[in-house]
């Protein structure tokens, strides 16, 4: 996560200047939260409760928010996968609090999006359709993945717009997560398919930035997108995101991950080093 994000955050503040105002002057929990990433999903949720609060990101990184939340759960996650029944308790509790919360007031954008207790219901559903797969092979079968994928986005498609809590998104969500193993087991060995996979969190933190580096340097391109129309509008983004993306995942990504990778492995056998006890 860092090895893209810190780089990415790093330029952002050299070169956007509502970054550099916000590192200069904003609150010092909001730099720490959005530089760090931990917490900073917790300040989203509950700062300016109970409409979610984003000076705590970096600005032209605002969705980054949500790695705040994956950061949490790989944090727990050494202690809470260990048992499943502190998973099966928590995810229940999880699912029931989004369900409490749709059913007093409808969607809410704290409690069913940006705080932790309502998502976590996301990442044990991801869990346990990995046990239910080692445990049963017909589950985790090729067959089995692409026909509840198929059915998936028949009843993604059914769904009424917008329908982010309720029996339709939850069928899918529940589809989607049994569909997990056997998905894997008929990707995991495709190469285009990994490659794309390693674009994903590139275009994930990238795509908002090249809308802002549209707005700041292109103003004829901005003049002429309402006579484009809505696809030119729409292909011209999308290769201008991948691109960046590629750029960031080849240039940035991988040379700052495997050093990262190397110097953890240099502190960790140091540390092994002065721990070990003379023969």
């Amino acid at each position: 996560i860092f090895s893209l994000y810190w780089p990415l955050a790093l330029a952002t503040v050299a070169l956007y200047q509502p970054a550099r105002a916000w590192l200069f002057t904003g609150p010092f929990l909001d730099k720490v939260t959005g530089l760090f990433l931990f917490g900073v999903d917790w300040r989203v949720s509950s700062v300016t409760y109970p409409v979610s609060y984003f000076g705590c990101t970096v600005p032209g990184l605002e969705q980054a928010w949500s790695l705040g939340i994956e950061l949490t759960f790989y944090l727990l996650a050494p202690w809470l996968l260990r048992s499943w029944r502190a998973a099966l308790i928590l995810m229940v509790a999880s699912f029931a609090l989004r369900g409490a919360v749709a059913w007093t007031g409808g969607w809410h954008p704290v409690w069913n999006y940006t705080a932790f207790p309502g998502a976590l219901v996301f990442f044990l559903l991801g869990h346990f359709a990995r046990v239910v797969g080692d445990a049963w092979s017909w589950v985790r079968s090729k067959r089995t993945g692409l026909v509840l994928t198929a059915a998936c986005f028949t009843l993604s498609a059914l769904t009424p717009l917008r329908a982010l809590e309720g029996a339709f998104f939850w069928a899918t969500v529940f589809l989607f997560a049994a569909a997990i193993p056997g998905l894997f087991s008929a990707t995991r060995n495709v190469r285009p398919l990994n490659l794309l996979g390693d674009l994903s969190y590139p275009v994930y933190l990238v795509h908002g930035l090249v809308i802002k580096a549209f707005v700041v340097f292109s103003a004829g391109l901005i003049a002429l997108l309402p006579k484009l129309g809505g696809w030119p509008i729409t292909l011209i983004y999308f290769f201008t995101v991948v691109a960046v993306a590629v750029a960031a995942h080849l240039a940035v990504e991988r040379p700052m991950d495997a050093a990262m990778t190397s110097a953890l492995a240099r502190f960790r056998a140091t540390r092994l080093r002065s721990r070990a006890v003379p023969t």
